[in-house]
């Protein structure tokens, strides 16, 4: 059986924008055509994220067992599920099944990124990632975000829905640590640039005019030939 492709939305610390951005690419692809389902989501999403998640399907399970033979009944192209740091077993088995994945990644839950941390390892909940992960064909897309802007997310409240967790967390809210965690995130994705490309036969064609409207047509399809990783030609017909 042939082995799914794993796509990893990557970042430095929570409200940086994973799941959102991950959810964007699942209805394009979706737009495009291909089955996409989403397995889990971060009970912590923020409301314009379940929004954005409600024009996908969304399986109701709640046990990883339970889910990975829902997936199998629904037998869909793309699994979404969120938050990888708790379910890499769950992952890798559908990946090994030949489903594509999906999914949100922190810097600091990769074990061997975890361990040359300065920073307490009770402030992390997730078990730490294993580099078993990374032996599958993936794509690792850095969603970036300036230390500032997260702050003011944290401190409006913005980030989770829980109160207590927002105070656990506080800890890891200090510019300080931000800034040592975008670090070890931007190290990681400057070491790994040679997984972001898969071998691929697929070709994505968009049509151009000298229409200022072209340059947006364009970019929608440059995103929608990364997801896919498909190579992208523009075809412009002269009369």
């Amino acid at each position: 059986m042939k082995t799914g492709k794993l796509k990893i939305f990557f970042g430095y610390a929570d409200g940086s924008g994973k799941t959102y951005t991950m959810l964007q690419a699942a209805l394009r692809q979706k737009a495009l055509g291909y089955e996409v389902v989403v397995g889990s989501l971060s009970p912590q999403a923020r409301q314009e994220t379940y929004m954005l998640a409600q024009d996908l399907e969304i399986l109701s399970v709640e046990r990883n067992s339970d889910l990975t033979a829902e997936v199998l009944r629904r037998n869909p192209q793309i699994v979404l599920i969120d938050d990888i740091g708790s379910r890499q077993p769950l992952v890798e088995e559908l990946l090994s099944k030949g489903f594509d994945v999906y999914t949100t990644l922190n810097v600091f839950d990769i074990g061997r990124v975890r361990s040359r941390l300065n920073i307490p390892e009770e402030l992390f909940s997730n078990p730490p990632v294993e580099d078993s992960l990374f032996l599958y064909g993936h794509q690792l897309e850095f969603i970036d975000i300036e230390p500032e802007k997260l702050l003011e997310r944290y401190a409006s409240m913005s980030i989770y829905n829980d109160k207590e967790l927002h105070l656990r967390r506080a800890p890891l809210f200090k510019d300080t640590i931000l800034r040592q965690l975008r670090k070890a995130a931007l190290d990681f994705s400057s070491k790994h640039h040679d997984m972001r490309v898969l071998p691929t036969n697929e070709y994505l064609l968009v049509c151009v005019s000298p229409a200022g409207s072209s340059r947006r047509v364009i970019q929608i399809a440059a995103r929608s030939a990364k997801t896919l990783n498909a190579r992208l030609v523009a075809l412009h017909v002269e009369t």
